[in-house]
């Protein structure tokens, strides 16, 4: 009974995360940075990735989902929680900083992820 109540809440949770056997599906958002961009806001992207990608490797996949401006600085959110930045240069060249630990993504609170746009000042 307990194994079967267990799996049962187990299932529940794989299904409310966005999770299956293959991968989690994770919902990308982001701001819009100009007129252009607000057609599409918050311009949605799904993406499915392997169950152990690491929480590092994720951050370098949101690198080619922001878009390339120079002396930018986007703050990476899940679940309204900061979870980490990417920050370029002069050059367009992103950095990324974790603010918690490299975990798999398939153990962070949830698989919608929203950057938020900071100008660096």
């Amino acid at each position: 009974m307990f194994n079967r109540l267990f799996q049962s809440k187990r299932a529940q949770k794989t299904k409310e995360i966005g999770t299956d056997s293959t991968g989690i599906m994770m919902h990308l958002k982001r701001d819009s940075v100009c007129l252009g961009d607000d057609v599409t806001a918050p311009n949605p992207w799904n993406v499915r990735l392997e169950r152990d990608t690491m929480l590092s490797e994720f951050m370098i996949l949101l690198i080619r989902y922001v878009p390339q401006m120079k002396e930018c600085e986007w703050i990476v959110e899940c679940g309204r929680r900061p979870i980490g930045r990417l920050i370029s240069d002069e050059s367009c060249v992103y950095k990324r900083e974790l603010w918690i630990s490299d975990i798999c993504i398939s153990e962070l609170s949830g698989n919608e992820i929203f950057c938020r746009r900071r100008i660096k000042r």
